[in-house]
């Protein structure tokens, strides 16, 4: 994909959460009672929503902004020959 085909997280669809202060999130619909449980690694600062599609969203944890390299911030450096490992668990709830 070029820069210019890429999505916007500049669209009122996606909402960008940073800075969060515990390893759990939940987000639930109070409409309808679901919601998913996330529990991930602390490299995951970054919380994207997207509510682009009608009766849906996507929730996806990211280690970094769209351009977290340029900025310096969120960026997860690993090493020539080495590896990290992180972890997410989902779970779906109702309420």
């Amino acid at each position: 994909h070029s820069a210019s085909s890429m999505p916007s997280l500049k669209n009122s669809t996606d909402f960008v959460f940073s800075g969060r202060k515990s390893s759990k999130v939940e987000i639930s619909n109070p409409a309808d009672g679901y919601g998913i449980l996330m529990t991930m690694d602390e490299a995951f600062e970054v919380i994207t929503v997207c509510t682009r599609y009608n009766s849906r969203i996507a929730v996806e944890p990211w280690m970094g902004l769209p351009d977290s390299i340029n900025l310096r911030r969120f960026v997860q450096w690993v090493k020539p020959h080495s590896h990290k490992e992180y972890f997410i668990k989902m779970k779906f709830v109702e309420k």
